[in-house]
């Protein structure tokens, strides 16, 4: 009984003010420790809160002895499922990460790349695309993400494609430099759908007001499971479908994006307690489930 009092104490200390992505992430590992974090549809092990933590650290780690520091912008292009939602969490935890759809044409790269200042991009081992030739063009650092299928969700490593790169970066930043939580954590490309399109940039504190008033509203607690299909290169992905709920100690599913064929076997063997989503996949999942 009186762990169960410490651990309620310790959760409500963490929840009471603003945290860097950092440091509610440590908070997770300290008071869920190996309860489920994260689970992805198409990998078979799960990631625990203890595991995400060190695993975010590990990269960030990575990221920092190659001379990345606060406020530097990193661009992530990668398919949708747990290894996205994890190395955005982690470039969070020491840059600014910017997670992006790796199938845009390369004017949409173009038009980013120009309105920020780059330092590197994070894609899949075995990706070739638009976003990799606006990269090399500009001469910005490319890191490959390698995941083991074997390894639990969200679990990789980065590599330098362009080895030169990594050793000149390693003398940029002699000591590691924490972000605050008046630095940008999160920055976002909207769809333009009120004019022109725009980059939406979230500082660590607002990134966690958003998804501490998220929790809330939805009343969420660690006995909750979340089903992820939209892209998590949406903010909805990130302040509704996921965080909210790492906050509080659930669970959130992660799969490649939406599916009518897969949806109902998903809510089937995940048994989630909620899912968010755009209007058009709630139709989509009305129309299917109807005509089966």
């Amino acid at each position: 009984m009186n762990q169960k009092l410490a651990e309620n104490s310790v959760k409500h200390q963490s929840q009471s003010q603003p945290k860097t992505i950092a440091q509610w992430l440590e908070d997770g590992a300290n008071i869920y420790r190996e309860a489920i974090a994260i689970s992805d549809t198409e990998r078979q092990l799960s990631l625990s809160y203890q595991a995400l933590f060190e695993q975010t650290q590990t990269i960030a780690t990575q990221l920092y002895s190659l001379g990345l520091k606060p406020e530097d912008v990193v661009v992530i292009a990668l398919n949708n499922g747990a290894d996205f939602l994890t190395s955005i969490l982690s470039v969070a935890s020491v840059a600014t990460a910017f997670p992006l759809n790796p199938h845009q044409p390369e004017a949409e790269y173009n038009r980013y790349f120009s309105q920020l200042e780059v330092k590197a991009v994070i894609v899949a081992h075995d990706l070739s695309s638009a976003i990799c030739s606006v990269a090399s063009s500009l001469n910005i650092p490319i890191f490959k993400l390698n995941c083991d299928s074997q390894a639990p969700a969200g679990q990789f490593l980065l590599s330098a494609e362009c080895p030169s790169t990594e050793s000149a970066n390693t003398q940029m930043i002699p000591t590691k430099i924490v972000p605050k939580l008046s630095d940008r954590a999160i920055l976002v490309g909207t769809s333009g759908a009120t004019g022109s399109p725009k980059i939406i940039s979230l500082t660590h504190e607002s990134f966690f007001v958003s998804i501490s008033h998220a929790a809330d509203w939805m009343q969420l607690t660690k006995g909750d499971r979340s089903l992820v299909l939209t892209p998590f290169a949406m903010l909805h992905a990130l302040v509704r479908s996921s965080c909210p709920l790492l906050l509080q100690g659930g669970k959130v599913v992660c799969t490649p994006g939406y599916n009518p064929a897969k949806i109902l076997d998903w809510l089937d063997q995940y048994q989630p307690s909620f899912f968010t989503a755009v209007p058009s996949i709630y139709r989509s999942i009305l129309h299917w489930a109807i005509a089966f």
